[in-house]
């Protein structure tokens, strides 16, 4: 019996483009700073509380989602925005690592990154920062780069360490990637993973696909195509990843409010509706009982809105 559902991934499964916490001072489209901050701004459009970013996230729903049909399960997300495959790898063996752990007890449900995400322990702050670069495939390319311990909550001590440092990042990057390489190893510690995962026994599914692999490893790919949720609206269109789901099919936060926050993340309605995705893959893998919920295609995304808005 699974008492325990860990979610990893990136920003997408974190709940990105709902930081209620953050204290920076908000961006308008037009790139000019406003006098609220950015968790004030979303507070100000949204209405469904509490006012967090894990509630936002899909994993959050999904917990919801569990507790009003009865199920004695917790969800932990350890997804954090920013950061990718290396940052799930540790964590997993972080939470894994220990006596008391319940393999049996526990289900793992990972969204996988790719290319442009390279994290670091770095000293200075003695914790870890990530790197997101741009990858072109000739490395043209090479000074679209940012560096961050913590994106949206970084302190001015944290920013100040990683803006004194920047270059060392920066040379990194222009001496030790090359994109045909990092792909190469992006896909291969990614399959070496899943083999891991499967011949220890662990649950595990995956709620999203690296978006590109090396061709050398397409033929490695096909076997995992068991462990995959599905994600679509019923009778329609289904795909590998629940955030390619949610840009297809119109349900970014800025979707769902009319361009008045143009945030690129899945919509509160996508995370929503993922997370009963979630809730049904997992009824017919009998991790869980009960009745698989419908969910045609009809979007209303005015009831997780202010009234004034839309």
């Amino acid at each position: 019996m699974i008492k325990t559902i860990y979610t990893f991934g990136t920003s997408c499964t974190a709940g990105g483009g709902f930081e209620f916490d953050c204290k920076y001072r908000h961006t308008d489209s037009a790139g000019f700073k406003m006098k609220i901050s950015r968790g004030e701004y979303i507070k100000n459009i949204y209405s469904e509380t509490p006012f967090s970013q894990n509630h936002y996230s899909y994993p959050g729903q999904l917990q919801s989602l569990l507790s009003e049909y009865s199920h004695k399960i917790r969800v932990e997300n350890i997804s954090k925005q920013g950061y990718g495959n290396e940052r799930i790898y540790r964590k997993f063996f972080e939470i894994t690592n220990f006596n008391n752990f319940n393999k049996e007890q526990s289900l793992f449900i990972f969204e996988f990154s790719d290319l442009s995400r390279k994290e670091f322990y770095f000293t200075p702050l003695k914790n870890h920062v990530i790197m997101n670069y741009k990858a072109e495939p000739d490395d043209s390319d090479m000074k679209n780069m940012s560096i961050s311990k913590s994106y949206w909550y970084d302190t001015a001590r944290d920013y100040k360490t990683i803006s004194e440092n920047y270059h060392i990042f920066k040379e990194f990057r222009e001496n030790f990637i090359s994109t045909d390489n990092q792909l190469i190893e992006i896909t291969r510690n990614y399959i070496l993973f899943l083999e891991f995962l499967q011949s220890n026994g662990f649950n595990f599914l995956i709620s999203g696909v690296p978006e590109i692999t090396h061709p050398k490893y397409f033929n490695e790919e096909r076997k995992w195509k068991k462990y995959i949720i599905p994600f679509g609206f019923d009778n329609d269109i289904k795909y590998e990843t629940f955030n390619i789901f949610a840009d297809e099919q119109k349900l970014r936060i800025q979707d769902e409010t009319s361009g008045e926050y143009g945030d690129l993340h899945p919509s509160l309605f996508a995370n929503k509706i993922i997370a009963k995705m979630v809730y049904n893959d997992m009824i017919k893998r009998n991790y869980i009982t009960g009745d698989i919920i419908p969910i045609p295609k009809k979007i209303n995304f005015k009831e997780n809105l202010k009234n004034t808005l839309i």
